[in-house]
């Protein structure tokens, strides 16, 4: 009987794991590698932003390691994150600190950019052995219609979920006892 409610279970435990919404799974830190040990006055810098796709009106995330001296992590500096056009425009600045970081050794900051566009992402590092400063061009593009990623795992869970019912059918029933 535990055999088949475990066979039963597992493909709805399954769907229920792919079907959960990925923004949920996804902790903060991480994503795509924008610079890494880049210098920036007496410091050397990394960036990530995430997701991997920033999207327009959709948030974004970016996570900043900032090394001092042999390459030190530098946990007391302050690190402020700017949005610039190409132009030189300055459209957002937002504070990145380690308190909302999942990972204290890492500075971090969310933020929403508006519209679709090619814009420079600056990160200016102030702390007691000086100031430097790192910047990258990133890319906001429209919002995808489709969720290619999480459709494939819908596909999936379902062809894996097929394959255990027809395995599941094909036990052998338990022998009946006859009567003498």
């Amino acid at each position: 009987m535990s055999r088949q409610i475990t066979l039963h279970a597992l493909p709805i435990l399954l769907l229920l794991v792919l079907c959960w919404p990925a923004s949920l799974l996804r902790a903060h830190g991480g994503g795509l590698l924008q610079v890494a040990a880049e210098p920036a006055g007496p410091y050397k810098v990394s960036a990530w932003t995430s997701p991997t796709r920033l999207e327009a009106g959709r948030p974004g995330h970016v996570t900043v390691s900032v090394a001092g001296e042999a390459d030190a992590p530098v946990l007391d500096a302050e690190v402020l994150v700017q949005i610039g056009s190409g132009e030189g425009d300055e459209i957002m600045s937002v504070p990145a600190t380690r308190a909302q970081s999942a990972n204290k050794l890492f500075y971090e900051a969310d933020m929403i950019l508006p519209e679709i566009g090619r814009y420079w992402m600056t990160i200016r590092i102030n702390g007691w052995q000086g100031s430097g400063e790192v910047a990258f061009p990133i890319e906001v593009r429209p919002v995808a219609s489709t969720n290619w990623f999480l459709l494939g795992f819908i596909v999936l869970g379902l062809v894996i979920s097929l394959f255990l019912f027809r395995l599941w059918e094909k036990q052998p029933a338990a022998p009946v006892p006859r009567r003498r």
